[in-house]
């Protein structure tokens, strides 16, 4: 029993469910069936067309595999036809022995809740999608490209369309059920979603393999920018079997190299990690964290095509790398393809998240804050801001080359990832110069993360914005013992009208 919902625990041999993963999931679908296992037993009962006497790997596996599509679906009619499928099924023509075998009639094959269900060979794959057709990216976007990354897309389009079809009552359900909001508006939930930006972290302080990366920034004014994790030299030998792990298991990439210098060639066949900010905070990272990248390519706007060749997944991965002292832990489920989706197909994605947020009042807080299409991070009196440093992240990996073109804007930190001040310095200036003149954008600096405003730096000519600049440039070139930090930075721009809410 968990918080009084039953489970015929039983089940729970034949999958990998825990027992209060698989009763909230039983009770989400059924309703409390009270103290019996009677109607839970009858949603996985494959009798007559097999019988566990005669039969027992095959039943069990039937079983499971209805069990599997109950709780990841919450779906009874789905379940309901894939158990008339197995019933009905001409079991007696499949033969000897009980076990997995070929199907060559097809009769033994149903597709349902997403998924292609093989009762004969006991699998469940997802029907082959393309990147090309089911994210309809424009040619211009399918030139960036190549044949590996487009492999790869490929392979985590397929996996999303399955998933997220079969969990779309699943989020349903626990939108309604547990987040106690109104089914209409769940479709906008999801559309303010997928409108929210994509940030790109990267760390213009750091020097990789003796390399600065903010010399990318100098060089890159048609360059692709930011490099791909797997790309960045002088990475640790756990950081680099980390990210090796990771892509050839999810992405079916090959390994990866330690690499010795940036080098472009590496850029097209590896994704660019990043986070989907729908919290609206000012940096990819919360404030309470150190040693993280605290500037960020802003990707995407809902109109930018640049999202057909994103991948999303719940859960930071390895986009705070390479800052973070921590690495992931990756195990079966991290690395399980089927919890990964795209911009359009994501529902799985997004009840994952939900469900991993440890408050539901927070998690409440979050949807109504979505909702309301803040234009700011949530204030200090709203749970939300309470609750940030407990929110997973929504990780994304972009496939392809990502130039100045896909890039709406940058954001920036005042500070370094150690808490100095960075406005004014020489990694700063590349940060303006790459944004202004390559993106042909604007930065936004802030102080924090949860800023109610930042900054916007679209203009080397800017007047009140060089009242600022110009003695923090100085302050970083020049021997003048004066010291200046942050809060002289957020004064300076508070005088000359640039912070409205000072």
């Amino acid at each position: 029993m968990q918080s009084g919902r039953h489970v015929c625990l039983h089940w729970i041999e034949r999958t990998s469910f825990t027992t209060a993963s698989l009763a909230q999931a039983i009770w989400l679908a059924q309703g409390d069936p009270g103290n019996s296992c009677a109607n839970q037993a009858r949603l996985v009962d494959v009798a007559p067309g097999l019988d566990v006497a005669t039969s027992p790997n095959r039943t069990q596996w039937g079983q499971a595999a209805l069990l599997w599509d109950l709780v990841e679906s919450n779906n009874l009619p789905d379940v309901s036809t894939l158990q008339k499928f197995v019933v009905s099924a001409p079991w007696s023509k499949l033969g000897s022995p009980d076990g997995a075998t070929p199907d060559t009639s097809s009769k033994f094959t149903t597709t349902v809740s997403g998924w292609v269900f093989n009762f004969a060979a006991q699998t469940v794959t997802a029907p082959p999608q393309t990147f090309v057709n089911i994210g309809q990216p424009s040619s211009a976007q399918i030139a960036k490209v190549d044949d590996t990354a487009r492999a790869a897309l490929d392979r985590m389009y397929t996996f999303a369309l399955a998933s997220a079809t079969q969990h779309q009552k699943a989020l349903s359900t626990y939108w309604t059920a547990v987040l106690q909001q109104n089914a209409a508006n769940l479709n906008q939930f999801l559309s303010r979603v997928r409108g929210s930006q994509i940030l790109l972290p990267f760390d213009a302080t750091l020097s990789s393999g003796n390399q600065p990366l903010s010399a990318l920034l100098t060089n890159s004014s048609s360059a692709p920018f930011p490099p791909p994790l797997a790309c960045y030299p002088g990475l640790s030998v756990t950081q680099v079997q980390a990210i090796s792990t990771f892509e050839t298991t999810v992405f079916n990439l090959s390994s990866v190299s330690n690499a010795t210098k940036f080098d472009t060639s590496c850029f097209p066949d590896r994704p660019i990690y990043g986070v989907l900010d729908i919290a609206g905070l000012r940096l990819p990272f919360v404030d309470s964290r150190t040693g993280v990248a605290k500037q960020a390519a802003v990707l995407t706007t809902p109109s930018t095509e640049a999202v057909t060749r994103v991948v999303v997944y719940s859960g930071e991965v390895l986009g705070a790398l390479p800052g973070s002292s921590n690495l992931p832990v990756l195990n079966s489920t991290v690395m399980d393809p089927r919890r990964f989706g795209t911009m359009n197909h994501l529902e799985h994605v997004i009840l994952q998240y939900l469900q991993s947020i440890p408050d539901v009042n927070v998690a409440i807080a979050l949807v109504e804050y979505v909702m309301a299409g803040s234009a700011a991070p949530p204030t200090s009196d709203n749970i939300l801001f309470s609750g940030l440093a407990t929110l997973p992240a929504i990780e994304v990996a972009v496939f392809g080359t990502i130039d100045p073109s896909d890039v709406d804007s940058s954001l920036s930190s005042l500070s370094d990832p150690g808490g100095k001040l960075f406005f004014g310095s020489d990694q700063s200036l590349a940060v303006r110069q790459w944004t202004i003149d390559a993106v042909q954008s604007h930065v936004e600096w802030t102080a924090l993360a949860t800023s109610s405003d930042a900054v916007e730096d679209s203009s080397f000519s800017d007047i009140n914005f060089n009242e600022v600049w110009n003695p923090a440039f100085a302050f970083f070139h020049t021997t003048n013992q004066a010291i200046v930090g942050v809060s002289n930075i957020t004064q300076g721009f508070c005088t000359e009208g640039k912070l409205p809410n000072c």
